[in-house]
């Protein structure tokens, strides 16, 4: 019987503005953690912006295409209440598995 290695994820904390000045050093944070678990920390964030809110939704997308976890924990306020205003409920973002 194969032996199952449990990879722990990675934490990402997401910036206090996450807008177009933060994209390019959130991007190449997350092409580091590619292929691998990861948690996205939101509690600092300040203020979404649509182009820091598609980035997070292409990583999403990205992390399930892979087959990998990837969750949000400890949303901010702002970042939940950024995500409704550009027209995205935050439940959306759960994996289907639950846990990284």
């Amino acid at each position: 019987m194969g032996r199952v290695l449990m990879v722990p994820a990675s934490l990402i904390m997401l910036p206090c503005r996450l807008d177009s000045a933060a994209l390019l050093s959130c991007l190449a944070d997350l092409l580091e953690r590619r292929g691998a678990p990861l948690i996205l920390d939101g509690s600092a964030v300040e203020r979404l912006g649509g182009q820091g809110l598609q980035l997070l939704l292409s990583a999403f997308k990205t992390w399930r295409e892979d087959g990998q976890p990837l969750r949000l924990q400890s949303a901010s306020e702002a970042l939940l209440a950024g995500m409704r205003q550009l027209g995205i409920d935050p439940e959306t973002l759960e994996p289907a598995d639950g846990n990284p």
